[in-house]
């Protein structure tokens, strides 16, 4: 007999072995010890400590990107306003 978040657990992971891509990378020594080093510490495996950080950095880049428009807007938005109080 299956609980109900058994039957639920087993088709994520289905559907989730489904979804996966194997790729093969390249990676120093050291930066082996680290992912392995964290994985440990947030008591998961290597490959989904790996999927998390990349998912981490794309969000922080797309973030820094964003931080970088506002402030150019803000900078324009500075620039017109100095200019329009020049011209009065």
């Amino acid at each position: 007999m299956l609980w109900a978040d058994e039957t639920i657990v087993i088709h994520y992971r289905v559907y989730n072995m489904v979804a996966k891509k194997r790729i093969c990378i390249t990676v120093d020594a050291e930066t082996l010890r680290l992912a392995d080093r964290e994985a440990r510490r947030l008591k998961t495996s290597r490959n989904e400590f790996i999927r998390i950080a990349v998912r981490a950095e794309v969000k922080r880049a797309a973030t820094q990107e964003e931080d970088k428009r506002r402030q150019r807007r803000q900078a324009i938005e500075g620039v017109r306003m100095i200019a329009k109080e020049a011209g009065k």
